[in-house]
């Protein structure tokens, strides 16, 4: 019984996890005026962005990317969201955002969330963090491995959060 409500609970958190696609060219954010991020920092800026669809603010894949689930159902979009316990009802946006390579020991704990469920790839050497952090002090950190693989923690990390990043062009990732 334990099993089958934790099975539920992962589902519904994923499918409000994973967002629609996010095509807009241009974040307009009206509602959320000059404070919302347009773009990520330079480490980062050719594999993610920040855009605005349906109301929204968004993390996304940048141009020439996808973040893409598993199956290739859906595209992988992260919308702003509060933190636990704040109040909903005013405008939210990405307000903050911070880059970071981790190299060795770190790797291997990051890689851990969605290594078990990857038991044919190899451990990556690197991966680039993206912090992301809401007007309304939520926060979303998006790992990046060379491998092609990615996940998100928003705020628990979990393999639900997994997803393939892919290039239009089969390029590496690389940063």
């Amino acid at each position: 019984m334990i099993r089958l409500a934790l099975s539920l609970l992962a589902f519904i958190i994923t499918q409000c996890a994973y967002g629609q696609d996010a095509k807009s060219s241009e974040p307009d954010c009206h509602s959320t005026k000059a404070q919302a991020l347009t773009s990520v920092p330079a480490k980062a800026e050719h594999l993610a962005r920040f855009v605005c669809h349906e109301g929204k603010h968004y993390l996304t894949a940048a141009d020439n990317w996808a973040w893409v689930v598993p199956d290739f159902s859906k595209t992988v979009a992260i919308p702003a969201r509060p933190s636990f316990g704040t109040e909903s009802g005013a405008p939210m946006y990405y307000s903050k955002a911070e880059i970071r390579e981790i190299t060795g020991p770190e790797v291997t704990a990051r890689w851990s969330v969605i290594g078990e469920v990857l038991p044919d790839q190899e451990e990556p050497q690197s991966t680039l963090e993206i912090s992301a952090a809401t007007n309304r002090d939520g926060e979303v950190k998006v790992y990046l491995f060379k491998n092609g693989w990615g996940y998100f923690c928003a705020p628990i990390c979990h393999a639900f959060y997994a997803f393939l990043v892919k290039n239009k062009d089969n390029a590496p990732i690389d940063w």
